[in-house]
């Protein structure tokens, strides 16, 4: 093409494709300290600039060749800065190359087109424009990826791929008006041959962010489903566990009139210390709390029996007249999961002396509070903020702690968990007044 517009710098272009992989790199997990990735980082900016010079002095033959070194070394950049796979790598690639392609045509629209009349040739005026301007759209770039929250564990080959074509059509397309010899001879050609550039390259990043937005409404939609299986999972165990306590209570009932009537027929002492075992032993499967909610009794009986058939030494104080106004599925759900996440752990635990369970549900103030702790050796792994399951299954377990917290927001509460003194303690706050 004659250049009777001033060709948009080389500078330019590299720095922008290196703020474009800096932008879908920041909300990546990194691979390294701070300070390391600066320098990093510092270091791809200078061989960026100078790969783009060198692809400028290369032969018109060899310009898509120039094209490809520039856009494997920002893949490069991504992958060795940030811990992502070779999927997800292709794939932020291919967004920070047409990202940084709309940056640079949008920053010579602006310094060529708008401000001022252009001239051949360099163009300082046009490349101090550039300064503001990269920097609104970097800002307004960033923005939207960090709206879409952990997209990278969304990343799957059909979304690279999907990504991969739009980027191949969006340059092709963008450079097809290149070859009308109409336009790429008159000034004013040129200036559409620029202005549809911007516009596919911006058409490609909504379709891109519309695509992004759907992969994270998908999320969403399998952890509401997940988190309603567990609601119904919980709440079909509190009836399992209501039917079984009033078994366990009738025969308790029986038992003692039994043991009594053993009692005045026979007064042999071995008799009747073995009488009294017994009893001692009917007691505990009989020791069903009295907290002054059904529903918590019957949860924590249940809970109890299992705890002393496994050996767990399981302490609960609960007044639960605080968890009158919660509805029975959400009672289910914060006192059943947290208390089978104790167990489960607790279960495992060799060492029958560090099986340990306490826990408290009160009134503070104008809150409910609900605290379970148990016995925790080391530190557990996170993820969004919860421990991550160590079940083998990562796609039906995991959500119990999602659901506590998921049913505390809906009453504009919180869960927070911590590791104190190898305990675990997670602790859910409820306002009195947000309960229905």
């Amino acid at each position: 093409m004659t250049p009777l517009l001033p060709e948009i710098p080389r500078i330019l272009t590299a720095v922008a494709e290196w703020a474009c992989c800096l932008v879908c790199i920041s909300p990546l997990k990194k691979r390294f300290p701070l300070a390391a990735t600066v320098i990093l980082s510092g270091i791809a900016l200078l061989i960026q600039c100078g790969l783009q010079l060198l692809a400028g002095s290369l032969p018109v033959s060899l310009w898509i060749v120039g094209m490809l070194i520039n856009v494997c070394f920002m893949g490069l950049f991504i992958g060795v800065v940030s811990e992502v796979h070779l999927n997800q790598g292709i794939y932020w690639t291919a967004i920070a190359f047409i990202a940084a392609e709309f940056l640079a045509s949008f920053e010579w629209q602006i310094s060529c087109h708008i401000v001022r009349e252009p001239k051949p040739g360099f163009d300082l005026v046009a490349t101090l424009i550039a300064v503001p301007v990269m920097s609104g759209v970097l800002f307004l770039f960033s923005y939207v990826e960090r709206k879409v929250k952990k997209l990278n564990e969304l990343v799957r080959t059909q979304h690279t791929i999907t990504t991969v074509i739009l980027a191949i059509i969006a340059f092709t397309v963008s450079n097809l008006a290149f070859l009308n010899s109409q336009w790429r001879d008159s000034i004013s050609g040129q200036f559409y041959v620029y202005f549809i550039r911007t516009l596919v390259d911006l058409c490609v990043l909504v379709i891109l962010y519309l695509q992004q937005w759907t992969m994270q409404e998908h999320r969403y939609l399998d952890e509401l489903s997940s988190i309603q299986n567990v609601l119904n999972l919980q709440y079909k165990q509190y009836l399992d566990y209501k039917e079984s306590s009033e078994y366990i209570s009738r025969q308790c009932h029986d038992l003692k009139h039994q043991i009594n009537a053993l009692r005045s027929a026979c007064t042999n002492e071995e008799r009747e210390s073995y009488l009294q075992e017994m009893e001692r032993a009917i007691n505990q499967y009989n020791g069903q709390n009295v907290t002054g909610n059904a529903v918590l009794d019957t949860l924590l009986t249940q809970k109890k029996i299992y705890c002393l058939d496994h050996d767990i030494d399981f302490s609960m104080k609960a007044n639960g007249k605080a968890l009158s106004n919660l509805a029975v599925r959400d009672i289910c759900t914060i006192v059943g999961n947290l208390l089978d996440n104790a167990i489960e752990y607790a279960s495992g635990l060799e060492d029958t002396e560090q099986r340990h369970i306490q826990g408290e549900i009160y009134e503070k103030g104008a809150f409910l509070m609900i605290r379970i702790e148990n016995y925790y050796l080391g530190a557990p792994v996170t993820e969004a903020h919860l421990p991550k399951t160590t079940k083998g299954d990562k796609t039906r377990h995991g959500y119990g702690l999602k659901s506590v917290r998921y049913i505390a927001e809906k009453y504009d509460g919180s869960m927070t968990i911590r590791t104190e003194n190898n305990w675990f303690v997670v602790r859910v706050l409820i306002p009195i007044s947000k309960q229905e």
